[in-house]
This record gives C-alpha cells, sequence and structure tokens, in this order.
C-alpha cells in the first residue's frame, strides 16, 4: 500500500520559485573575488573561531560595526574546511587566528585568507535568497500575494541588494534582517491569536541580530517605536490611552527580546559586557563623525 503524496499549495510553489529566481542571479561565478572586505571578515571569523577554542571570550570582540552574524557565518565556514580537509589545517587556522592586524597589503596573509573565503559567500547568498522568500510570506498575509510576490522580485533582483548579497560583508545581511522584522511587527500584518506572540519574538530576534550585523540596525528599535504608536493613536475601539498602553507594552516585550538577543548571540558581552559596549558605541560614533579612509566625490577626495 503506497502512501499518497500531499500536493504542493500554491503558496508552497510560489515560495519555491522565489527561492530560486532569488539565488539563480546570485551563485554564478560566485567565487569571483571583489572587494577586500571578504577576506577581512574571513579573518574575523577565524580570530572569532580561535577565541571562542581557547576560551578567549572577550576576544570575540573582532570589529565595532560590530559585524557579528558575518563573523559567525565566517567561523563555521572556515569550522566546516577544517571538518572537511582534517588535521592539516588546524595550524594553518591557528596561526591567522593569531595575527594581531589584518593587512590588505600583505600578500603572504592575503592569499593565506582566500583559501579559507573561497565558499563563503554561498552561505550570504542562500541567506539572502530565504530572507527575500520570507519577506514574501509575510508580506502576502497583509498585500495581494500577487502584489507581494511582485515585490519580493524586485527586491531580489535590486542591482544594489544584488550585489551585496554576492560578498562576504554587512549589509545585505543587515537589510533582510531589518526588514523582515519591521514586517513582522507591522500592525495589521495578518497575525493573529497566538501567532503575534511568535511573530513579536521572531522579530525581536531578527532585530537583535540586525543590530549584531551592524550598529546601523538598531534603527529598527525607535522606528518600530513609532509604528506601534501611530497604530494605536489612529487605531479604533478601546479608548486611545488604553491602545497606547498596549502597544508601549508590545514594545517594551520586543526590547527585553532583542537585548537578549544581542546579549545571547555575543560570547564578548558574556564576558566584557560594558568593555564590548563601550568599544562599539565608540566605533558607531567614530564612523558617524569621520572620514572613513577617503571618497572620491564630486572631483576630490
Amino acid at each position: 500500500m503506497t502512501k499518497s503524496k500531499i500536493p504542493m499549495t500554491k503558496s508552497q510553489i510560489s515560495t519555491v520559485i522565489v527561492v530560486l529566481l532569488a539565488l539563480a542571479p546570485r551563485v554564478i561565478s560566485l567565487n569571483t573575488f571583489v572587494t577586500w572586505d571578504e577576506l577581512y571578515w574571513t579573518y574575523g571569523g577565524i580570530r572569532f573561531l580561535t577565541a571562542l577554542q581557547e576560551g578567549r571570550l572577550a576576544d570575540t570582540w573582532i570589529n565595532g560595526q560590530p559585524g557579528v552574524t558575518t563573523v559567525i557565518l565566517a567561523a563555521g565556514h572556515v569550522a566546516l574546511r577544517a571538518a572537511l580537509d582534517g588535521p592539516s589545517i588546524l595550524a594553518e587556522i591557528t596561526r591567522l587566528g593569531h595575527v594581531s592586524l589584518y593587512d590588505p597589503f600583505d600578500p603572504d596573509l592575503v592569499r593565506s585568507l582566500a583559501v579559507f573565503w573561497q565558499g563563503a559567500p554561498l552561505l550570504i547568498a542562500i541567506l539572502t535568497a530565504l530572507g527575500v522568500a520570507g519577506v514574501y510570506l509575510v508580506a502576502r498575509r497583509f498585500v495581494d500575494p500577487r502584489a507581494a510576490f511582485l515585490g519580493a522580485l524586485l527586491l531580489a533582483w535590486d542591482p544594489f541588494f544584488l550585489a551585496h548579497s554576492r560578498v562576504l560583508a554587512l549589509d545585505a545581511l543587515l537589510a533582510n534582517l531589518m526588514i523582515l522584522s519591521i514586517l513582522l511587527l507591522f500592525p495589521g500584518s495578518g497575525f493573529s491569536g497566538r501567532s503575534v506572540s511568535f511573530a513579536l519574538a521572531i522579530s525581536g530576534i531578527l532585530a537583535g541580530l540586525a543590530a549584531l550585523t551592524k550598529s546601523a540596525g538598531l534603527f529598527v528599535v525607535p522606528f518600530s517605536a513609532g509604528l506601534l504608536l501611530i497604530r494605536a493613536w489612529t487605531g479604533g475601539k478601546p479608548s486611545r490611552f488604553a491602545r497606547i498602553r498596549a502597544a508601549t507594552r508590545t514594545w517594551l516585550s520586543w526590547m527585553v527580546i532583542v537585548t537578549m538577543t544581542y546579549f545571547a548571540a555575543w560570547p564578548a558581552m558574556w564576558a566584557d559586557p560594558v568593555g564590548t559596549l563601550e568599544k562599539t558605541v565608540g566605533t558607531a560614533f567614530f564612523y558617524a563623525s569621520s572620514t572613513y579612509e577617503r571618497s572620491f566625490f564630486l572631483g576630490q577626495a
């Protein structure tokens, strides 16, 4: 007696199509080297992995951006390479993990890191494609599914977003995490009953990961507060005061999840939370107020 196969729904079929259409342009010639940033985050992943192995949790602070999600992905990729290649590569990982400074003009260092970089951008490409599919799945709950499908494809094929999601860096992950977090929290997003609490929790986790990816991800904190406040101010029954009070409770609960995620996913926060935050905030203010390297614009550096 054979088991009958459960046919896929239209929603499942369209989700698979979105994933494939988002992934296809991201995997073509993926090992083409684009920017030295990729080797820097590969170096960060190796340092992160080495610090974890040696129990130096405070040293999992790699960069004040802070780039934690990308570093963890790079570390996972390096660990997988070590598992597949065996003991022969472990000494090289340890050596690179103790290099105190990444110098993009050091040819030997660049060549060594390039070995571990190969294949790592695939992780960003896959996560981006899944993120676009997540945008489609959430958006179709409160807009016409055809509009959600078209919007997901426009997002997937946006040239700037596409370019950033083909490299081992921060910005594609940041964009995905922020937009998904806001869509899940969006008032009237189609969630009801217990699924509201689930959406709230996932939104908070994604917002925490966005902040760990880049400090700019913290933009979702005031944005989400404004979103909920506007909804409460313009809504119907009960009274406006009651709606604002409920929105405040929702936002505070969401912030607890954001904070817990930020702390739990970053070992440096376990070992030295004050010092880690001081360095991260200091980096954010430095980038906001100072010129980072040199940019050529309107005829001058």
